[in-house]
């Protein structure tokens, strides 16, 4: 039986040693995720005003009272989890995400994934327009990694990390297999990361708080729009 944990901190000293440009520092990552996640949380947004036709507006509460939930609920998430990010031990490398689309594979990865991505969101337009049809893809696979990350926590951040960090990709495939799982997954990943510094039962509790607490949000977000 594979043994996760180990073949997780292999992957970590050998991405280590072959990329010591490419991490982190790690005094700054809360400042960074803080960044980071406000340009996800602004993209979020504006891809849910491109919609606004298509907000509830007879129900009560109404998409604008939504809205506002889940903005506050989103920033308090962000600020939070940033301020956690800079108590966690960080034993491990925190490795950067590396984009070359001067690689010809790459991009057509990309671009696969991308298209995946769009025609999967298609089956929820009944429920919005697109493109925040796309953020219900998000929201949805990211839950259910949050889920199996309750059960499986070292599995989820070791299929993440060797679909997305690996370095030894050179077909088309693996670059979709890059992009869709940073595009499914990547929330889950980053809190989980952090997470699994924790001590065990901590990690656990704060994992249930999170999952619970992303069910509802996943909710806040599909009550803006008039399904």
């Amino acid at each position: 039986m594979i043994n996760i944990k180990a073949k997780t901190d292999e992957f970590y000293k050998y991405d280590k040693i072959r990329n010591k440009d490419n991490t982190y520092n790690k005094e700054k990552l809360w400042l960074i995720y803080l960044r980071n996640m406000h340009i996800i949380f602004f993209a979020f947004l504006a891809f849910i005003y491109i919609n606004q036709s298509s907000w509830q507006t007879d129900g009560d509460p109404t998409g604008e009272e939504y809205l506002l939930t889940f903005v506050t609920v989103s920033e308090i998430l962000i600020i939070l989890f940033s301020i956690l990010t800079k108590f966690t031990p960080k034993k491990r490398v925190r490795t950067k995400h590396t984009f070359n689309f001067r690689n010809k594979n790459e991009v057509i990865g990309f671009l696969l994934a991308t298209l995946v991505c769009v025609l999967i969101s298609f089956s929820y337009t009944t429920m919005m327009d697109f493109p925040s049809a796309l953020l219900s893809l998000v929201f949805l696979f990211n839950g259910i990694f949050v889920f199996l990350s309750l059960i499986i926590h070292p599995l989820i951040i070791y299929l993440y990390e060797v679909n997305v960090f690996e370095k030894d990709q050179h077909s088309v495939l693996d670059f979709t297999f890059k992009y869709i799982a940073i595009f499914v997954s990547s929330i889950n990943y980053y809190v989980q990361r952090e997470l699994s510094e924790l001590p065990f039962l901590l990690n656990k509790f704060l994992a249930l708080i999170f999952a619970i607490i992303w069910m509802f949000h996943t909710l806040f977000f599909m009550g803006i729009f008039d399904s």
